[in-house]
């Protein structure tokens, strides 16, 4: 098995899709919970983990994750209200 450094937050999100891929759920969400630890503000590694969450029918939880991924991906994409002024 290959180590990964505790603060690698593309190996640790890569390893929850992989494990995801291969059905293995739990895994996939502790290491999601590590990938979010490291990089909190990655709405794909939030939207990944609800879909993990939701497959062990842990719906509740599932939600919340899917509602902080559309909070930072509106975050990431609101307009600029300075430039919309200036636009304007």
């Amino acid at each position: 098995m290959v180590a990964i450094r505790e603060n690698e937050f593309e190996a640790w999100r890569n390893r929850g899709i992989i494990l995801e891929r291969l059905k293995r759920y739990e895994d996939a969400i502790v290491s999601y919970d590590r990938a979010i630890a490291i990089e909190p503000n990655d709405h794909e590694t939030w939207r990944s983990r609800g879909t993990a969450l939701a497959e062990v029918q842990r719906y509740q939880d599932a939600i919340a994750s899917f509602s902080k991924a559309m909070e930072i991906q509106q975050k990431l994409y609101k307009p600029d209200e300075q430039a919309v002024s200036v636009a304007s």
